[in-house]
C-alpha cells in the first residue's frame, strides 16, 4: 500500500468522490498521537491510520496522511480542501466546531472517563466532583459534555489546557500534580495507564460515546462511500485485528513494561 505523509498538504481540492477517483489519492487529516497516527521504527502505525489505509486500499487509492497540530487546524484543513476527511477519535457532538461538516456513521464507541492520581477514591456520582477542577482541551467533546453537566447543576470547575496538548501530556501533568483531574476516552486512558500506579480511572462521565470521521457537507458521495466502508468493516476481521494491534496488544506491552520508551515517535 502506497502512502505519503505531510505536515501541510500543498494542493487543495473540495471535489467529491469523482474528483478523488480522478486524482487517485485519498487525503486523510489526523493527529500525531499514540492512538491516531505515529511512527514505530520508520513505519506508520495507529488505529486511525490503519483504517484510512484500509479504505484507500479497498478503493484502489493512494493514501496521503496530513498531520494537524490540533482540532481547529484539522477542521480548517478539511474546510480549505487540503484533506478529504478527518478522524482522530472524534466524538459526534453538536459542537459548533463541526457545524458545517458532515459526520460518517460511527466506527467506534467508548466511555469518557475521569482520570486522577492513583489511590484516589472512585467517583460514582457527579456530586463528588464538587470543588474539583477538570483540565481538558477547549472545543473537545470532553469540554462540551462537562459544560452540559454544569448546565444541569454539577458543581465542578473546568480549566482549559492548550488546544495542541495531547492526552498523554495532560495525563502526565495530572500524575505530577500539575493538574487536578482530566477526562479521556476510556480506550485512550486504558492504553496510557497500563503499567502505571500514579494514575487511575476514577469514574465515567459519559457512557458509550460514538466516534466518527468528518467530511465536508457538500461531499455526500464520499460520505456515502465511507458509511458503506464502516458498514462492512466495523467489527470485521480487519477492524478487529487493527484494534487489537493498537489497543489490546499495546496495553499488554505497557503492562509488562515493554513498548513504552521509544514506542511513540513524532510523525514530524
Amino acid at each position: 500500500m502506497r502512502y505519503q505523509i505531510d505536515v501541510t498538504a500543498a494542493e487543495t481540492s473540495v471535489d467529491d468522490w469523482d474528483g478523488i477517483r480522478e486524482r487517485r489519492v485519498f487525503r486523510f487529516g489526523t493527529r500525531n498521537n499514540a492512538v491516531s497516527c505515529w511512527i514505530d521504527h520508520g513505519n506508520l502505525r495507529g488505529f486511525e491510520y490503519q483504517m484510512a489505509r484500509l479504505f484507500a486500499s479497498k478503493n484502489d487509492l493512494m493514501l496521503q496522511v496530513v498531520v494537524a497540530d490540533d482540532l481547529q487546524q484539522m477542521v480548517q484543513m478539511l474546510r480549505e480542501g487540503k484533506v478529504d476527511a478527518i478522524g482522530a477519535m472524534l466524538t459526534d457532538t453538536p459542537n459548533r466546531v463541526f457545524a458545517d461538516l458532515a459526520p460518517t456513521r460511527f466506527y467506534h464507541r467508548t466511555d469518557e472517563v475521569v482520570v486522577g492520581r492513583g489511590g484516589e477514591a472512585v467517583i460514582t456520582d457527579h456530586a463528588q466532583l464538587a470543588g474539583r477542577t477538570i483540565h481538558v482541551r477547549p472545543q473537545s467533546s470532553y469540554a462540551y459534555h462537562l459544560a452540559a453537566l454544569q448546565e444541569r447543576g454539577a458543581s465542578l470547575n473546568v480549566a482549559f489546557v492548550d488546544a495542541d496538548m495531547e492526552t498523554e501530556t495532560i495525563l502526565n501533568t495530572v500524575a505530577e500534580g500539575g493538574f487536578d483531574l482530566t477526562v479521556a476516552d476510556r480506550v485512550i486512558a486504558e492504553l496510557e495507564l497500563q503499567g502505571r500506579a500514579d494514575l487511575a480511572i476514577l469514574g465515567t462521565v459519559v457512557p458509550d460515546t460514538a466516534q466518527v470521521w468528518y467530511v465536508r457537507a457538500n461531499n455526500p458521495v464520499l460520505r456515502k462511500h465511507l458509511d458503506g466502508f464502516w458498514d462492512t468493516t466495523y467489527r470485521g476481521i480487519e477492524y478487529n485485528m487493527a484494534r487489537k494491534a493498537n489497543f489490546t496488544a499495546r496495553q499488554e506491552q505497557r503492562a509488562t513494561g515493554l513498548g513504552r520508551a521509544g514506542s511513540h515517535q513524532s510523525v514530524r
